[in-house]
């Protein structure tokens, strides 16, 4: 919202100030609100990367763990095998 006044007698003056002071006021108030969502933000990114980065990690652990139980059938039977020929 804007206001307009003139500032010819104290009167008027003081109350141009008052609106001003009013308007900054409002101002800090929305900034405040607007750098405390902003550090939410970050906070739930860096959580997500965080998240990402440790699924990502779970996930080659388990692809690892498969590959090695895998492989560790397949010298089973190589070992199996190897008698009978």
């Amino acid at each position: 919202m804007t206001a307009t006044s003139a500032a010819d007698t104290a009167i008027n003056a003081a109350s141009a100030l008052g609106l001003v002071n009013a308007s900054i006021t409002n101002l800090s108030t929305q900034m405040a609100t607007w750098g405390a969502g902003s550090k939410r933000l970050d906070v739930h990114r860096e959580f997500v990367s965080k998240l990402s980065d440790a699924l990502n990690t779970r996930i080659g652990a388990i692809t690892d763990a498969d590959l090695s139980k895998e492989s560790a059938k397949l010298q089973s039977l190589q070992v199996k095998q190897q008698p009978g020929i």
